[in-house]
């Protein structure tokens, strides 16, 4: 005897039904997830990593050119740039500072200094004739003579195509930053807003011992605290700057 076979429908989802499945997945993670998609990761590994990069080529920059640098932060706005100046003489002595100067505040020192020397030049008169040649003698002593090293490095920003201002982009923020030229960490909670740090190349093949935290950016002024921070550690022979996952404090006076 045969047996009936009865007809039955496959089980399976409609085309509406994947839709409307994918869009509760999306709200879901949109919901659930951090803030930050798989492209904000991606573009922090990339200014982060640019960052480390610059450092190097300042690095090998200053050697080639025999020139001193130093790449300037602004650490709340995570702005950053290159410097340099003729004055071969920078040296990174034993005398620490309190804290570096702002661009504005390093205008007003010059500007100041100028002022003043004035006074010295104004001392000596005019300038005299040379009985022969006829040729103008400035009058000349020490102290004019010094000017230059009196008045210190004057430092102008590098420009070119290569090295144009840099920025960490809107997801990162220099929260703190030690270099060895402080006596004192430079920090957005101790300085507000307008805190700058400098970290300084020598020719000689040296980039300052330096460490700065690097967070994710909450709000105004704000970190995240949900977020694993950075740490970037600077290497000063091989000129290399070292990025790690979380916080380190660097005891700068070490020679290791």
């Amino acid at each position: 005897m045969r047996r009936k076979m009865i007809p039955f429908k496959e089980s399976g989802f409609t085309l509406l039904e994947v839709i409307i499945v994918i869009g509760l997945v999306g709200f879901i993670y949109a919901v659930a997830l951090p803030n930050f998609s798989l492209n904000t990761g991606s573009e922090v590994a990339t200014k982060i990593g640019g960052l480390s990069e610059d450092i190097r080529s300042a690095f090998d920059y200053s050697v080639l050119t025999g020139k001193p640098l130093r790449m300037v932060f602004h650490l709340y706005s995570g702005d950053y740039w290159l410097e340099t100046t003729e004055n071969k003489n920078v040296k990174l002595g034993n005398d620490k500072i309190n804290t570096d100067p702002r661009p504005e505040d390093e205008q007003q020192r010059l500007a100041d200094f100028n002022e003043e020397f004035q006074k010295y030049e104004d001392l000596l008169g005019e300038v005299v004739k040379d009985s022969e040649s006829d040729e103008d003698i400035p009058m000349d002593t020490p102290v004019i003579k010094a000017k230059e090293k009196l008045r210190g490095p004057t430092w102008h920003r590098l420009d070119s195509l290569e090295w144009q201002k840099r920025n960490l982009g809107e997801y990162l923020v220099i929260w703190k930053m030690k270099t060895e030229h402080l006596d004192r960490a430079m920090s957005i909670e101790d300085e507000g807003q307008g805190a700058f740090a400098m970290l300084y190349f020598l020719p000689q093949g040296y980039v300052e011992k330096a460490f700065m935290h690097i967070y994710f950016r909450k709000g105004e002024g704000e970190i995240d605290q949900d977020e694993a921070p950075y740490t970037l550690i600077t290497h000063p022979y091989e000129g290399i700057a070292e990025v790690q996952v979380g916080l380190e404090e660097i005891d700068l006076e070490s020679n290791k």
